[in-house]
């Protein structure tokens, strides 16, 4: 019986094996599964524990509190995940139980058979037999040989647990390598609970300053405080200042927010007008270093003056002007002398965008420079004090602008281009010159029918029948004259006096005090023609000043009605309307007024300068021509040259020279067209201009004064027309001007006896 139980002890060793195997398994995987638990509770915590303190700077007690919590925390991870799963014993029957689990296919059995194995002889409570019990156990035996008891403990829970405390401690590890000044600082403060502080996360630096150490910036300018966040660079930075000598609290505050361009760059700028200190926090970094700008007078000029030496051909003595925007001559020499309001250091000039040059100094003071004016200078002065304080150069600069030496200019502004006379008539040529510093000369130059130039200067003895007459009361740097053509004493090449179809070419030009010459543009002409060329021109003449006559005569039409329409306008904005429309019509008047004037005026001269032929009778006609031969400017007025032939005429007869029927008709023509042009059309727009500015007053008045002149032009322009008419037959107008000989011999006979009487 014993023999027999052996034999089933023996038979079930394999299946004590295989359970031994599943034992050590699940004990294996029971501490790698306590071990990644409390590793991880203990990484989690750690990395808790640091984000926390790194984050809030938090207190001794706190992180005290911390710690014992993150040690109870793993300790009874260890405990209830390690030490009493380990400790608690694993039986074969429970592990058997698994297996069975496990395979089904067991019955029971794999219990069964270590019970017998177990068993002993002599249990009365055993009542299986030995034989039964043998054959069990081997074949338990035999199926177990394919059953791997290892695999029944699952490792899959153990594993993803290994991997999370893999991972844990693998970022633990990764930022204590990264970062270990972090990690021993948390060791020394979490761990060891030392007061020890963090270091700064945010750190703030003021560019190109130090506290304690002030910013010199000259009084008025600006300056721009730049502040670099190293670390963690903050969403705005708090920048607070305050005068010197006041409270902080006092102060200003300005949050300043990060650059585009760089995030971790933040500026302020500031003007400066007294001494400042600030301040610069953000993150945690709230140091409150203390900053100064220390406001430095500036140096400013007291004045600056220019010694000049003008150039030789200017003939102008040397001289001292005051201030730095002048206008010199090209070529003027300068010597620049600045005064400052204090002391200095030294002192540049910048020419332009030249670098800037180091002034002589010639006392504490003042300073100075050698220039030369070829061509515009844009200088700016720096001044540098005793401490390095400066002006603002944008604010202390000057021009010197260079008058280059201008060709002069020089124009004939009577007759045209073309002008027709006789050939015993007087050909006046008026001209004007003008140079920007001085003209020294006028030069007359001429050909008859093309041959040889001749050259006439101003001041040198003229050719026969030519003189050189300028007026004395002008500016040197402005000329001003009048060459007096007498063409019945100008001679041809052949000697022979002009005649029709002869022509007189003429250009004129004008030298400045460097020498310089200009000419006139075009080529200017006097043709001579017949007397019948004459009075073809005249009747020509007399055509347009009668269509000119008809064409103001409808305009005065339209003027009378546009001051009717004033009359019929009700409300204030229609009356000022009318009466700009009928002022506008009234000036349309005033210039068709103008040309009969003018033409009036041209066909009088025609006559007059076709009738005196000798150089005496040039200077008879001189003082009564001078001012509007002479004059260059247009806006000198046609005002009564009527009134300046009747003097002429009342002269010539009281020398009994004899004038024509024609001459006085022209001046009953001239003076009236002036009259016309002069008084009574203008008088009417100033009438119309009232209604027109003031139009809330009664236009009666005003309306009345504006009928009164328009019949006076009315009455005019009718006498005009009337005379006109008189000159409709050509063969007569012709055969009057055929009566020119004979008036100008008595004209020029006259003339001579006064000379001998003179």
């Amino acid at each position: 019986m014993s023999a027999m139980h052996d034999q089933i002890r023996q038979l079930a060793k394999p299946l004590r094996r295989g359970l031994g195997t599943l034992r050590r398994r699940v004990r294996s995987l029971l501490l790698i599964l306590g071990v990644s638990r409390a590793v991880t509770v203990l990484a989690t915590a750690l990395l808790v524990f640091f984000v926390l303190d790194y984050t809030l700077r938090l207190p001794l007690w706190v992180r005290g509190c911390l710690l014992a919590a993150t040690v109870a925390t793993t300790a009874v991870v260890v405990i209830r995940r390690i030490l009493w799963p380990l400790a608690r014993p694993l039986s074969d029957e429970s592990l058997a139980g698994r297996v069975e689990a496990a395979h089904p296919e067991f019955e029971d059995r794999l219990r069964s058979s270590l019970a017998f194995a177990r068993a002993r002889p002599d249990d009365p409570d055993n009542e299986d037999s030995p034989e039964l019990m043998r054959v069990v156990v081997a074949q338990t035996v035999e199926q177990s040989r394919t059953v791997r008891f290892a695999e029944i403990a699952r490792g899959a829970a153990a594993g993803r647990w290994a991997a999370v405390a893999f991972a844990a401690a693998g970022v633990l590890l990764l930022g204590s390598v990264a970062r270990a000044d972090l990690v021993g600082t948390f060791v020394k403060r979490s761990i060891l609970l030392q007061d020890v502080a963090w270091p700064r996360r945010t750190t703030l630096h003021v560019v190109d300053m130090e506290p304690g150490v002030p910013r010199t910036v000259t009084r008025g300018r600006e300056t721009t405080v730049v502040v670099l966040a190293k670390g963690s660079v903050p969403d705005r930075v708090d920048f607070d200042y305050w005068e010197v000598g006041q409270p902080e609290a006092k102060g200003e505050h300005v949050e300043l927010t990060p650059s585009a361009e760089d995030r971790s760059r933040f500026a302020v700028t500031l003007p400066v007008y007294t001494s400042y200190r600030f301040t610069v926090r953000g993150g945690d970094d709230n140091r409150g270093q203390i900053y100064s700008i220390e406001a430095l007078t500036p140096p400013g000029i007291e004045r600056i003056e220019m010694d000049v030496n003008y150039p030789a051909y200017l003939q102008r003595a040397p001289e001292t002007l005051a201030g730095g925007d002048q206008r010199l001559p090209q070529g003027s020499t300068v010597k620049l002398r600045v005064v400052a309001t204090m002391p200095l250091r030294s002192a540049f000039v910048t020419m332009g965008a030249a670098e800037p040059t180091l002034l002589v100094r010639e006392s504490e003071r003042q300073f100075t420079t050698d220039l030369t004016t070829e061509k515009d200078i844009r200088f700016s002065l720096r001044l540098v004090g005793p401490n390095g304080e400066e002006n603002d150069p944008g604010m202390d600069t000057f021009v010197l602008r260079v008058l280059r030496d201008q060709a002069p200019s020089i124009r004939v502004h009577t007759p045209r281009a073309r002008a027709e006379r006789l050939a015993g008539g007087v050909a006046f040529i008026g001209f004007f010159a003008r140079d920007d510093h001085r003209i020294d000369g006028v030069t007359f130059k001429f050909k008859i029918n093309g041959g040889d130039e001749k050259t006439v200067r101003e001041g040198e003895a003229g050719i026969e029948g030519l003189r050189f007459l300028t007026t004395p009361d002008l500016e040197p740097s402005q000329r001003r004259g009048m060459i007096a053509l007498d063409l019945a004493k100008m001679r041809r090449k052949d000697g022979k006096p002009l005649a029709a179809d002869d022509r007189i070419e003429y250009t004129l030009a004008a030298v400045d005090s460097a020498g310089r010459e200009q000419a006139t543009r075009a080529i200017h002409q006097v043709d001579i023609i017949t007397v019948e060329d004459l009075g073809q021109t005249l009747i020509g003449r007399q055509q347009e000043l009668r269509t000119a006559v008809e064409r103001a005569v409808e305009r005065l039409d339209a003027a009378v009605m546009g001051a009717e329409a004033i009359k019929d306008a009700r409300e204030q904005t229609n009356v000022r309307r009318a009466a700009g429309r009928a002022q506008a019509r009234q000036a349309r008047l005033i210039d068709d007024l103008d040309s009969i004037a003018k033409r009036t005026q041209g066909m009088l001269n025609l006559y007059v300068f076709n009738r005196l032929g000798d150089a005496s009778a040039a200077e008879q006609l001189l003082p009564y021509f001078e001012r509007h031969l002479l004059e260059p400017d247009a806006s000198v007025g046609i005002a009564y040259r009527g009134a300046l032939y009747r003097s002429l005429r009342s002269v010539l007869e009281d020398r009994q020279i004899r004038v024509g029927e024609i001459f006085d008709k022209l001046i009953r023509l001239a003076d009236l067209s002036d009259r016309l042009a002069v008084d009574s059309g203008p008088r009417a727009y100033r009438a119309l201009g009232e209604i027109s500015k003031r139009p809330g007053d009664d236009p009666g008045p005003a309306l009345e004064a504006a009928a009164t002149e328009h019949a006076v032009l009315r009455d005019g322009l009718a006498k005009l027309s009337r005379w006109m008419k008189q000159w409709q037959n050509f063969e007569e107008f012709v055969r009057r001007f055929q009566s020119l000989r004979d008036e100008q011999e008595g004209i020029v006979g006259g003339l001579k006896d006064l000379d001998r009487e003179d």
